[in-house]
């Protein structure tokens, strides 16, 4: 996403740090440190250089900027994104829906994200945030005529406590299983956007009010020693093909009008940036140039999936894009927009289904979920007064003044309850 409201962003990096300082770092388990630099060069620092004779640039003509136009129409369908009910009306006591859309890397990445934002006391109350994203679910399983993924997406959404109706938002992380593109550059890569094609205009039948996507590339593949790197890279090459297409007008992305088939479009973080850089040294000359590294204790043992420090990296980005960009600020940010009247409560779906409620001013409740993927793992989310499983965390007052030392404690107590209830997924 391009950044806007530069003033409020120092702010912000202060804040999403505070949430991550007490959530406890993993030993790596990387299998080989040293496949840390694979000498590519991150979309962004490309610009209108080339990689096998396509420009970089996360946007058309090698800029990194969302051209004006495109943030403009993202501003319009930024203002519809508003509290709806079960029905899809608008509701001043309704709630948003916004869904995460991706393989195993992309459901480790969204559970950090819920436990972050269970404990952010600047989210709007009236969000809810569902990981609907699968462990060893590539593209592939979310193209049409597959449906599997897809019904599990929508039981999840049920177990929030929401409809179809009252999804609006999401963020997609995708690839095919394995980063296998299935053919070299760039045939490969197009396959990928057109499969990513494929799942955004399915979103949008099985959500006709969704109204925003953004989307993530992959992070740095090169620690895999199954030679999944490459793979990784060209990832970000069909995630931005995808944006320029809506960008361009192609009609398959209509998001517009009576036409509209899609969600407006736009990326969210670029997450790829080349290991630890060229000098394959930590702090030294950066994996790329605003400072993003990928080290190897980002990752578990098979050098693709991230530890904790690795989903880290990727939420505060996240969630820095969302609080400052001009088309998501509106709608994910409490007072951004005018307050229900009579408070609200945030509900952050797990991937199990359980849905975790935080209180904003009014009692919270809680509902059953029901089992799902994770079968089996955990009970059903208690009362807030409860004990166990979620080690007794209850939000009480973490949205009352700011960032303070409770809700930090918070945090950490949500992370634990997390790691408690977190069982390892069927591997992308």
């Amino acid at each position: 996403m391009t950044m806007v409201r530069t003033q409020i962003l120092p702010a912000i990096t202060m804040a999403v740090s505070l949430l991550f300082a007490l959530v406890p770092r993993v030993a790596s388990a990387c299998p080989d440190p040293t496949l840390n630099y694979s000498d590519h060069t991150p979309l962004t620092d490309l610009g209108t250089g080339t990689y096998l004779g396509e420009q970089g640039g996360l946007y058309p003509g090698g800029s990194n900027d969302r051209p004006a136009a495109h943030t403009a129409a993202g501003e319009i369908a930024a203002r519809s994104v508003v509290p709806r009910n079960a029905v899809g009306e608008m509701d001043r006591a309704g709630r948003i829906g916004f869904i995460t859309i991706g393989m195993s890397n992309t459901d480790r990445d969204s559970e950090m994200l819920l436990a972050v934002a269970r404990m952010d006391a600047e989210l709007n109350p009236q969000l809810v945030l569902v990981n609907g994203s699968q462990g060893g679910r590539g593209a592939a399983y979310w193209e049409p005529p597959m449906t599997d993924t897809w019904d599990e997406l929508a039981r999840r959404v049920t177990a929030a406590g929401l409809t179809a109706a009252q999804v609006q938002v999401a963020w997609m992380k995708h690839q095919f299983n394995a980063d296998d593109l299935g053919a070299a550059f760039p045939d490969g890569a197009r396959r990928l956007r057109d499969s990513l094609r494929s799942i955004v205009l399915e979103a949008k039948r099985r959500y006709p009010n969704l109204r925003i996507m953004y989307v993530s590339s992959r992070t740095y593949g090169g620690y895999s020693p199954a030679g999944r790197g490459v793979g990784a890279y060209e990832n970000g090459w069909a995630t931005k093909w995808l944006v320029e297409d809506q960008i361009g007008g192609d009609a398959r992305l209509a998001f517009d009008g009576a036409a509209a088939v899609a969600p407006w479009l736009s990326w969210g973080p670029y997450l790829w940036a080349d290991g630890l850089g060229s000098d394959r040294a930590p702090g030294g000359v950066p994996g790329r140039s605003d400072g993003l590294e990928w080290a190897c204790e980002d990752y578990v043992d098979d050098g693709v999936h991230p530890t904790e420090s690795g989903q880290r990296k990727v939420v505060e980005m996240l969630m820095r894009s969302l609080k400052t960009d001009s088309t998501s600020r509106p709608w994910f940010v409490s007072g951004a927009v005018e307050p229900p009247p009579d408070g609200g409560v945030i509900a952050i779906e797990d991937a199990g289904g359980s849905v975790e409620p935080v209180d904003s001013g009014v009692p919270a409740t809680t509902s059953d979920g029901g089992s799902g993927a994770d079968a089996g793992s955990r009970p059903a989310t208690p009362a807030p007064a409860s004990t166990g499983g979620d080690c007794g965390c209850h939000a009480a007052g973490a949205r009352h003044g700011g960032i303070g030392a409770a809700s930090l404690g918070l945090l950490a107590c949500a992370w634990i309850a997390a790691g408690i209830r977190r069982r390892r997924r069927a591997r992308t």
